[in-house]
Parts: C-alpha cells; structure tokens; sequence
C-alpha cells in the first residue's frame, strides 16, 4: 500500500516583514518633544498610560492610554504630554512590506492587543540598555548582555502587532480617530512650555553653587539647547542665561547680609570666574560694590 502523503501547510511570503528596528525611545511625564521625521523608517507611536497630543503634520490630536499611531515616512511630527503619570513608547523602523494602509490612522487598541505591546515594550526594555537624555526621555540601545534573541523576538512581536492592527483597520464598520483638537493642542503645548519653564528656573534655584550652562540644563531636560532657548524665553521674555546670573546675585545679597563670607569667597562659591568680575556684575544689579551693599543693609538693620 502507497503511503498516504498528508497535506502540508505551506508559507509563500510574508504579510508584513520588518527588516529592522530603528530607535527605541520612552518618555515619562510631561515632556515636549521638537519636530522630526525619519527619512527611512515609520514610528510606532503608543500611549500606554494617561494622556498625550500628537501633531502629524500641522494637525494636532489628543489621544489616551492604549491608542497608538504609526507615523510614515518623511512625516514631520511631535508629541506633547502634561501629565506626570504619562508614559509613552516610541520604536522607529523600517518594514520590507507595504504597510501605507495602517499608517498616518490612530488606532485604540483592544485589551488583548496591548498586552501584546506590552510585551513588546517589555522585551526591548530587557533587550536593550537605557541611556537617559534628561529626566523625561530615554533611548533603548543594545548592550552585550541582552538575553539570547532579543532583537528577533522584538522584531517578531512587531510584526505580529502590524498584522494585527491591519486586521483591525480592515475590519467592517472601522473608523479611525480623526478628531482633532487644535484649540486644546495649543494651549497643552504653552501648559507644557510653561510647566518646563518653571522646573527650569526651580533647577537654577537648587544648583546655584554648580556651573551652570545653557547647554547643561537643556541635556539635563532633554531638549536641545536652541530649543530650550526658544521655550523659556517666549514664556519669561528673557534668557536663561539672564535668569542663571540674577539668581546668583540674588543668592548673593543674602549671603553679604546674613552670613560673614568675604567677597572673594562668595564669588568663588557661586562661581563666578573672578571676585572682579562678581563685583562688577553686582554694581551693575545694585548700584553699589558687594561690600558697600553689606555695610548699608547691615547699618540699616540695626
């Protein structure tokens, strides 16, 4: 008797394929982002928890926990948060397949479906070794010690959330979100530019006794240094750098009065380059040397 063949299940090609995974980012709490686009690669955009805005293009949208958007390619985009409990999840990437018709859609993802990202974010973030570019924002880069497979197991999550999300989008009676809140993006983006520009000021306040640069507090908040720039002075109409030798000023009034440091050394302490420089920076806030301020406020006193 022959033997029977059985049928066999047979895999011609592949729905969606992703070649690789780009950048991986997450941000945690109010944070502003600055207009970008990738020339090579989509971006899953995924809200996991709270609140966020999105501008694709000049359109902003508001979306919450468990929607996502895939942004394509050559896209400008941005993303706005104001709340401390928020937390986001970025990965850039570059399909082999066609998956036009799932992006630029925002997408609210069934209970199950997040898990499944979940666990895509959880894989990454076993996978890959987080490098801090301020308190809000982190990048996920590989490292030596990532568990065996990670990146393909990342990869294949991904590709089986973007079957997924195509199902979702074909599905009958599909309709994405289109609302758009211009109004309520704008005022979100000042809430947020003004909450940074305070935090800024607060960290000035608490590191008067470091060397403080422009360039250093932006790193600190993960925003570049021109768009740090832009931000607090729109909000306070003056610069950072302004603000930074006008609270050590300030800083040093009270020291001259209530303390018995000599002038030397409270240009030292707050560091200012030379007792020279200090006392010119201060004639010119006060209309008078450090030490005269001291023994007029002094005399005054008693």
């Amino acid at each position: 008797m022959a033997e029977q063949k059985l049928p066999g299940i047979h895999i011609r090609d592949r729905f969606i394929a992703v070649n690789e995974i780009v950048a991986v980012d997450a941000t945690v709490g109010v944070h502003h982002n600055t207009d970008h686009s990738h020339k090579k690669a989509y971006e899953l955009i995924y809200c996991a928890r709270g609140n966020m805005v999105v501008q694709l293009d000049e359109t902003w949208t508001d979306i919450d926990s468990g929607t996502c958007i895939i942004v394509p390619r050559d896209t400008k985009h941005n993303t706005v948060t104001e709340s401390d409990t928020t937390f986001c999840f970025y990965v850039a990437f570059d399909p082999s397949t066609d998956i036009s018709r799932i992006s630029g859609q925002y997408i609210r993802l069934p209970e199950n479906y997040r898990l499944l990202l979940d666990s895509l974010a959880e894989e990454l973030t076993k996978g890959y070794l987080s490098t801090g570019k301020g308190d809000k924002i982190f990048t996920l880069i590989p490292h030596d010690e990532m568990p065996a497979g990670a990146e393909q197991l990342a990869l294949d999550l991904l590709e089986i959330l973007l079957v997924l999300i195509t199902r979702i989008v074909s599905a009958e009676g599909y309709r994405a979100i289109t609302k758009s809140h211009n109004d309520f993006a704008d005022n979100l983006s000042k809430d947020a530019e003004g909450f940074t520009t305070d935090r800024v000021t607060e960290y000035i306040r608490n590191h008067l006794t470091e060397k403080l640069t422009v360039e250093s507090i932006a790193e600190h908040f993960g925003y570049s240094r021109s768009r740090l720039s832009t931000i607090y002075k729109q909000n306070t109409g003056h610069g950072i750098n302004y603000t930074i030798a006008n609270e050590k000023l300030l800083y040093a009034r009270h020291l001259l009065i209530e303390t018995d440091m000599q002038v030397s050394e409270i240009a030292e302490y707050l560091g200012f380059s030379s007792p020279q420089y200090f006392t010119n920076r201060f004639y010119r806030s006060t209309g008078m040397s450090p030490s005269n301020y001291a023994r007029f406020k002094r005399t005054k006193v008693n």
